[in-house]
């Protein structure tokens, strides 16, 4: 049996805050330059987008925050098979988290009293744990800025929906976004279980690459999406030009005979995580 100590599990998650916060994720920084290169015509939305390559650099070179909203943390730890956690999982990273954030100097964003507010700190996060097959165990970390994550959606679609209805209602949430959630987003996508699967699918869906391999399911929907939603001339920052959309992920789950779950979860274009093997 694989034991993982709650506290170097903390430590982890401690080093990922921090290194997500001011390292854009490389296959971004990828899809962003990408992007750059492509749009040779000078304009305004070209300069913008040399812009959050400037940023990024800098943001990596200073140390400074990528974005000054540095997000809430949201954890997720798939413990492999034969594997369980000694200690108080919970109560060590939410000290992890804080400890990071302030150590970092990040914006204090998060408030316990989600209705009558109060004074920001840094937590706690939102802790997902997952149980696989696999013999490894990972832990992802991702900062989730609010501007995009106001834009989240969820919607029940009929279980009689044809995939062309599926992707024209992901594309109508994504591109009812607008500016205002800083696009060039990265999108995740959650479609079946129940309305609460759908939207942790979603969420998870962004921690995913967004080059490569794909790892997510429904890639001919996936494509449909991209598609459409780079003609919607949405664009860098809403200035019309430029890819609206650098990736989308979608996560599929079974669902009831009745029902067809459908969440869509936006990322800006500074979507930060990372994940790492434990054991």
């Amino acid at each position: 049996m694989a034991i993982l100590d709650a506290v170097q599990i903390a430590e982890a998650v401690y080093r990922c805050c921090i290194d997500i916060n001011l390292n854009l994720r490389f296959d971004i920084l990828l899809a962003l330059k990408d992007a750059y290169t492509k749009m040779r015509r000078r304009s305004a939305a070209r300069e913008f987008l040399g812009m959050l390559l400037e940023n990024a650099s800098i943001a990596r070179k200073e140390g400074l925050a990528l974005c000054q909203d540095t997000g809430m943390v949201v954890v997720f730890l798939e413990l492999g098979r034969d594997s369980c956690v000694r200690g108080n999982l919970e109560r060590e990273i939410n000290k992890a988290v804080a400890r990071a954030y302030k150590d970092a100097g990040f914006r204090a964003s998060i408030v316990k009293d989600p209705v009558y507010r109060g004074k920001a700190g840094f937590g706690p996060p939102v802790v997902h744990i997952e149980y696989s097959s696999s013999k490894s165990s990972y832990l992802t970390v991702l900062a989730k800025g609010f501007g995009s994550e106001n834009k989240s959606g969820l919607r029940m679609m009929l279980p009689t929906s044809s995939p062309e209805e599926i992707v024209s209602e992901i594309v109508r949430m994504i591109t009812s976004a607008g500016p205002s959630a800083c696009p060039p987003f990265v999108v995740g996508v959650g479609i079946g279980g129940t309305s609460d699967k759908a939207m942790f699918m979603a969420k998870k869906a962004l921690t995913l690459p967004i080059r490569g391999r794909y790892r997510g399911s429904y890639p001919e929907i996936r494509d449909e999406v991209v598609r459409l939603v780079n003609a919607s001339k949405i664009g860098i920052l809403g200035l019309g030009e430029g890819p609206t959309v650098l990736g989308v992920n979608i996560l599929a789950s079974p669902t009831h005979i009745a029902g067809l779950p459908l969440a869509v979860n936006i990322g800006c274009h500074s979507t930060r995580s990372k994940r790492i093997r434990l054991v």
